[in-house]
């Protein structure tokens, strides 16, 4: 009868403070005496010294607070298999989209650039941040840059 029972897969939480013979009992694993047992101390709280943030020297200039520009690659030989990009296309962030290369979540926050690995047989028209070798197959199989 017991094999047809549910398991249960959740571990109840530790109840501490409960005696000795409960495994967290009296000091209830916080140790004895100290900031640490009486109350709780900031996690970047480093004994009284300078905090690590203001012994850093300052970043100055222009643009100090701009998030540093990602890109992300998509290389040639993914645009050649893909079958949603036919022959003589336009390749725009749009068309990537559609063709299922570049999620639409990625390409709002991320630069998208051409990459050069594969072979090229699709002729094809960019106006994308491209590689020297992306831009030497591309024009080799007649496609043009604009």
């Amino acid at each position: 009868m017991f094999h047809l029972l549910v398991k249960t897969i959740k571990k109840g939480k530790k109840r501490v403070g409960r005696g000795w013979g409960s495994g967290k009992g009296k000091f209830s694993g916080r140790g004895i005496k100290g900031q640490t047992k009486r109350g709780s101390v900031r996690a970047n709280f480093i004994g009284g010294a300078e905090v690590l943030s203001k012994r850093l020297p300052m970043l100055r200039g222009k643009g100090k607070n701009k998030s540093i520009q990602k890109s992300i690659g998509i290389n040639i030989e993914r645009i050649e298999q893909s079958k949603a990009i036919k022959n003589k296309s336009e390749i725009t962030v749009k068309s990537l989209i559609k063709a299922k290369l570049v999620s639409a979540k990625i390409a709002r926050s991320h630069q998208v650039r051409i990459l050069g690995r594969g072979k090229l047989t699709k002729s094809i028209s960019t106006s994308l941040p491209t590689t020297r070798k992306a831009v030497e197959k591309i024009k080799n199989a007649g496609g043009k840059l604009t």
